[in-house]
């Protein structure tokens, strides 16, 4: 299949069966994205392969409490700016 016939018949999954992916096709993926590029070659990534649906659940869990926490926290941080960039003004009118 050629990288052009790829990029052009791309296409965006939202919805994911819930059938067991074979353990040749994980393997056959973990090992093209160990081969993937990196900056300097420095390859930082590690690959975890969770099967176990109970844990696969608490890691989503987990992952949205984080992704909150980050999300409020740039809000406060825009709001502590706007809040330092409006007392500047007044200071300086």
């Amino acid at each position: 299949m050629s990288i052009l016939k790829v990029i052009k018949e791309r296409r965006s999954v939202r919805r994911y069966r819930q059938d067991p992916i074979p353990e040749e096709v994980l393997l056959r993926v973990l090992d093209a994205a160990r081969f993937s590029p990196s900056g300097k070659n420095l390859q930082p990534w590690k690959f975890i392969l969770v099967k176990e649906e109970t844990l696969k659940q608490r890691l989503t869990e987990a992952w949205c409490q984080r992704g909150t926490r980050q999300i409020q926290q740039r809000r406060d941080r825009l709001h502590t700016h706007r809040s330092q960039s409006i007392r500047r003004r007044r200071i300086d009118s």
